[in-house]
C-alpha cells in the first residue's frame, strides 16, 4: 500500500464531493457544504488550510432520499456506508468514500472504510427556547455517551478527562455501537413534522452550539472551493457568526491544527 500524500487525499475528497454534487442535481436533492468546509469556501476559498475533511448538510427528507437512492457503487469507486444501510455501520450520519482507497481513524475505527466525506442529516428542533434548551442537554448527554463507546484511552489526554471517560463506558458496555447509533438517530428525529423552524445538526453536533433557521435551505448558491464549485447556502453569514461568532478571524497560530488523526492510503 502507498499513502496518501495531503495533496493526494484532498483530491479524492475534493472528487468524491463533486459526485455527489452530480448526483444531488439529477435527483432534486438539496445540500449544502457546511461547518468547515463552508468555513474555508467563504474565508479561504477552498479547504482551511489546516485543515483535511469535507462536510455537508442534507435536510432529513433529502438525507432519506439520498440513503434510499444512492447505487450500491457511484462512478464506478464511491460507496455509501449508513445506519439505515451498512449492517457493520455504527454511526448516525452517512459517509460517501472512495473504494480505491483504505481510511484508518485512530478516534473511530471502522472497516472497509475508504477516504471519506461526511454527509450529516439535519432535524427539526424547538423553536421555544426553553423547550430548546431541555431538548439541547438531553440530546448532548446522549451524543456524548455514544462518542464514549469508541473513543481510546490515550495519554495525551489529562488522567482525570481518562477517569471519566472510563466512568462513562461502563454502563454502556452491553450496549453496541449500532444500537445506541441507532436510539440516537430516533432521538435526533422526534422533533420533526411539528411545524418547526429551526433545526440543528442533531445526531453529531457536539462542535456546532446554537441551533440555526430552517430556511437557510431554501436558497442555495455557488461557493468556489480550490479549482471546483460547490452549492452552499446563501445567507452562510447567518449561518457561520450562528456557529463560530467572528469567523473571519483566524484563530490563535497554537490552534491552527487537524482535529482528525488518520492515516490514508492507496490500495
Amino acid at each position: 500500500m502507498t499513502e496518501l500524500t495531503r495533496s493526494e487525499l484532498r483530491t479524492v475528497q475534493l472528487d468524491i464531493l463533486q459526485a455527489v454534487d452530480a448526483f444531488c442535481c439529477e435527483k432534486g436533492l438539496r445540500y449544502s457544504i457546511a461547518c468547515g468546509t463552508l468555513l474555508g469556501a467563504v474565508r479561504h476559498k477552498g479547504y482551511i488550510p489546516w485543515d483535511d475533511d469535507l462536510d455537508i448538510y442534507m435536510l432529513r427528507a433529502d438525507y432519506e432520499r439520498f440513503v434510499a437512492l444512492f447505487p450500491q457503487v457511484l462512478d464506478g469507486h464511491y460507496e455509501l456506508l449508513s445506519l439505515e444501510r451498512s449492517p457493520n455501520w455504527d454511526m448516525a450520519i452517512a459517509k460517501v468514500f472512495d473504494n480505491r482507497t483504505l481510511y484508518h481513524e485512530y478516534a473511530h475505527p471502522s472497516e472497509g472504510l475508504g477516504v471519506n466525506i461526511d454527509i450529516f442529516p439535519i432535524d427539526d428542533v424547538p423553536d421555544d427556547e426553553q423547550a430548546w434548551k431541555q431538548y439541547e442537554k438531553r440530546q448532548r448527554f446522549f451524543q456524548k455517551v455514544h462518542a464514549a463507546k469508541f473513543v481510546r484511552l490515550s495519554r495525551e489526554r489529562s488522567l482525570s478527562k481518562n477517569a471519566l471517560l472510563v466512568l462513562m463506558k461502563i454502563p454502556v458496555l452491553g450496549i453496541s455501537q449500532k444500537r445506541m447509533a441507532r436510539f440516537l438517530s430516533r432521538f435526533a428525529q422526534k422533533n420533526n413534522g411539528k411545524g418547526y423552524h429551526s433545526v440543528f445538526e442533531c445526531v453529531q453536533g457536539l462542535i456546532q452550539k446554537n441551533r440555526f433557521p430552517k430556511a437557510v435551505f431554501d436558497k442555495l448558491a455557488g461557493y468556489p472551493f480550490e479549482d471546483r464549485v460547490f452549492q452552499g447556502f446563501e445567507d452562510a453569514d447567518s449561518y457561520l457568526r450562528n456557529a463560530y461568532g467572528d469567523y473571519m478571524k483566524l484563530p490563535p497560530v497554537e490552534k491552527r491544527v487537524t482535529s482528525h488523526l488518520f492515516e490514508a492510503y492507496w490500495k
